[in-house]
């Protein structure tokens, strides 16, 4: 078996060209949403939100639908084998959280603006905590790169 590393906004289009070509191992994808906490990156950030609405065909107004389209990506990637969630960050997003700090940072980040350190903070904590309650759900194993020096936005 051989997992990849591939962002929600990929199609996973190189997968289901493996499955038919009847390797003698499986070729599943991983999913690593990284690129939604990289909201220091604020410009890029909204393009990455920009690119899930156009793959998942929904608006995104909200930060409840934030969380309602990566799971809708979470499903697309189920359906294609994927079983794992794969993260990289400096040092895990952990503790209590303000769900509404949360919602108010999303929205600063959508109306071009930037959180304050608490209302990251929040966005990063709860983001992380409801994308790991949906990989339970989904009985994915979860793993986490911890120590990198910086989030990255890549292209899809």
């Amino acid at each position: 078996m051989l997992c990849t590393t591939d962002s929600p906004l990929d199609n996973l289009r190189y997968h289901e060209a493996c499955a038919e070509q009847n390797l003698p191992f499986s070729v599943l994808p991983t999913f690593r949403p990284d690129d939604f906490f990289a909201i220091e990156k604020a410009a890029e950030w909204k393009a990455t939100l920009a690119k899930l609405q156009e793959v998942t065909d929904r608006s995104i107004d909200t930060y409840g639908d934030l969380i309602s389209a990566l799971e809708s990506r979470m499903d697309y990637f189920h359906d294609r084998g994927c079983r794992l969630s794969d993260h990289g960050f400096e040092a895990i997003f952990s503790g209590n959280y303000d769900a509404e700090a949360a919602t108010k940072a999303f929205e600063k980040l959508k109306n071009d603006g930037t959180p304050d350190d608490y209302g990251a903070s929040n966005f990063k904590t709860h983001l992380l905590f409801s994308l790991c309650v949906a990989y339970a759900e989904r009985g994915w194993t979860q793993q986490f790169h911890l120590g990198l020096s910086e989030t990255p936005i890549r292209e899809s």
